[in-house]
Order: C-alpha cells, then structure tokens, then sequence
C-alpha cells in the first residue's frame, strides 16, 4: 500500500489485514489455465467442492477489491465478508451471466457491486442517522424556547401546537432520545 492515494488502516482493519493474508498464506493458487477449467467446472456442474475451491482461489481478489473501498465509512472486514457473499451468490447465477463475459469478469463484477451495495447502505444509514438527530435536536430547542416563553414546563399538546407536530411523532422522537413520554 505504500505510495497509493488510500487512506490510513484503522487498528481494526490492521489487525484483520494482517490475518487475512496470514491465512491466505496457506491456500494453494492455480495458474490461469487451471483456474480457468474450475471456473467452468463450476459453471457446467454447480459442483459444491469445485465452488469451495473457486471461492479460496478468489479470496485474494476479494482482498484487493475491499481495499479499492477503504476510506468510505465500512471497515475492511466488513468490505471482505460483503464481498465474499457477493462472490458466493454470484457462483449460483453463472449461467445467467451476459453472452461475452467471462466467468472471471462475471464473479469480479458481482464482488465490487456487493461492496458498493454495502457502502451505500452503510452512507444511507449514516443519513438517516444524522437527520434523526438533527430532528432531536430541534425539538429540544423548541421545547426549551416554549418553556422559557411559558415560563414553565410544556405540555404534549402545547408542544404539539408550538412544533406543528403530531403529538405522536414527539412522543417517538423523545423515546427514541431516551426522553420518555415526559418533558
């Protein structure tokens, strides 16, 4: 990784890097000839132990792919394991694949849109986190402005009236803050 433009590991994904490759440090690689006969072993057979095969023997690719997603908000381990299930979905549906494309395009294009499937859900959930609290935290300045303004505590219904939101919705947006029920 030395010279590239990626940001820095986190120790988390140190650490798993540095396992991950003990471990594929252990796995025996084909040449491409070979690699190429077990990708269409798979695909004429759906054999079980030539897919368990054709997973290890991609495990490397997935790796190299992960890293391409570094720095988008999902940890590295997360990225592989993402890209491991795309690959092994992608094992299911080779017969499907476009005429022209090859097995090996085919498993590598499948592992990328997993990874990117996971970065955006990942994105998405960080928005969706970031509204909540941004709503929490307009309704804790509105309830303080009304209890200055009222000189007191606010009722659910005076908070409603004052935010022009169902009381429903505040009674969520509280729990969901730890608030509870009361204001």
């Amino acid at each position: 990784m030395e010279g590239d433009n990626r940001p820095p590991l986190s120790p988390e994904d140190r650490n798993f890097l540095q396992h991950y490759k003990r471990e594929l440090e252990h796995l025996d690689f084909l040449e491409e000839e070979a690699l190429g006969n077990l990708c269409l072993e798979v695909e004429e057979s759906g054999d079980g132990l030539a897919k368990a095969r054709l997973t290890e023997q991609f495990l490397p690719e997935v790796l190299r792919l992960a890293e391409g997603y570094l720095g988008r908000g999902v940890l590295l381990a997360d990225l592989v394991q993402e890209g491991n299930i795309g690959l092994m979905l992608a094992m299911e549906t080779l017969g499907m694949r476009e005429e022209g494309c090859t097995v090996r395009e085919y498993l590598l294009e499948e592992i990328r849109i997993a990874m990117e499937q996971a970065v955006e859900e990942n994105r998405a959930e960080r928005q969706a986190g970031d509204l909540l609290a941004g709503r929490l935290n307009d309704l804790k300045d509105q309830i303080e402005r009304l209890s200055e303004e009222l000189e007191g505590q606010v009722s659910m219904e005076e908070l409603s009236a004052y935010a022009d939101m169902p009381v429903e919705e505040i009674v969520k947006l509280l729990k969901l803050a730890g608030e509870g029920k009361d204001l």
